[in-house]
C-alpha cells in the first residue's frame, strides 16, 4: 500500500496516525521498543482487546494492529454514553490483567507493574452497542505502581472532583475498583496519586447518611492494614 491508501486517524492531535489496512502507523521514538515488547506480552497471553505489535514498518513507522470499533465520540453521536458503567468495568478488568501480568513477582498491590499512563475514555473502543471492545494508545506506558493507573481511572473514567453529583461518582469509583479487584488495591496509594479523588471520597466518608452501599463495602470488606 502506499500513503494513498492511508486514512488519517489524527482528528486534530499533533502526532500524524494513520491507518493502512489492518495496520495503525505514527512515528516511532525511544519509548517504541518498550510499547512493542509490553503489546507483545499482551497477544501472547490473548489479550485480543489490546493491538498487536507490528514491528517498524519500511519507512521508520512504527507499526500496531488496528482495533475496530467506535471511539468515544463516535458512539456519543450515536447516542451512546462513553462512561456506562459495562464498558468500564470491562476495562478495569482488563487493565487488572496487564497488571497481573507484568507484576514484579511476589510482592502484592504494592508490585511493580506497567502501567497503561493514560486511561480514559478516549482510548477506549467501543462496539455500536455501547460494550468495551478496546484499549489503546499505550503511548504513555511505564513501569510504575497499580495505583498509578488506578488514580488515573477515578478521575478520568469516575471523573472525580467534577462538579457532579459526589454520591455517584463515588459509586462509580467503587465499582471501578470491585471490578479491577479489591484486594490488589492499596486505596491510601490510589488517593495520594489523586488529590482531586480524595476530597469527593473523604466527604463520603464522613457523610454516612449519604454513603452508597458500595462505599461501606469497601470500607468493611478491605483489610484495615489495606487503608493505611
Amino acid at each position: 500500500m502506499t500513503t494513498s491508501d492511508e486514512q488519517d486517524l489524527g482528528r486534530g492531535t499533533m502526532t500524524p496516525v494513520a491507518r493502512c489496512g489492518e495496520w495503525v502507523l505514527r512515528p516511532a521514538g525511544p519509548h517504541t521498543p518498550f510499547v512493542q515488547d509490553l503489546l507483545a506480552v499482551l497477544a501472547g497471553a490473548g489479550c485480543r482487546w489490546a493491538p498487536r505489535p507490528g514491528g517498524i514498518a519500511p519507512d521508520g513507522r512504527e507499526r500496531v494492529s488496528f482495533v475496530e470499533g467506535l471511539a468515544d465520540w463516535e458512539l456519543v453521536a450515536r447516542g451512546g454514553d462513553p462512561y456506562a458503567h459495562r464498558p468500564l468495568l470491562q476495562i478495569m478488568r482488563w487493565v487488572r490483567r496487564m497488571h497481573d501480568l507484568t507484576a514484579t513477582p511476589g510482592s502484592g498491590p504494592a508490585a511493580q507493574v506497567t502501567c497503561h499512563g493514560d486511561l480514559g475514555v478516549h482510548n477506549l473502543v467501543y462496539t455500536p452497542d455501547g460494550e468495551a471492545s478496546g484499549l489503546i494508545d499505550f503511548d504513555l506506558a511505564h513501569r510504575g505502581s497499580r495505583a498509578d493507573d488506578l488514580a488515573t481511572a477515578l478521575k478520568e473514567l469516575a471523573r472525580l472532583g467534577e462538579p457532579e453529583s459526589v454520591p455517584a461518582q463515588v459509586r462509580t469509583a467503587v465499582r471501578l475498583l470491585g471490578a479491577y479487584g479489591l484486594e490488589a488495591v492499596d486505596l491510601e496509594s490510589v488517593l495520594s496519586r489523586r488529590a482531586a479523588a480524595a476530597p469527593a471520597l473523604g466527604r463520603a466518608r464522613r457523610c454516612p447518611g449519604r454513603r452508597c452501599p458500595e462505599t461501606r463495602r469497601l470500607e468493611t470488606r478491605r483489610p484495615r492494614t489495606a487503608l493505611r
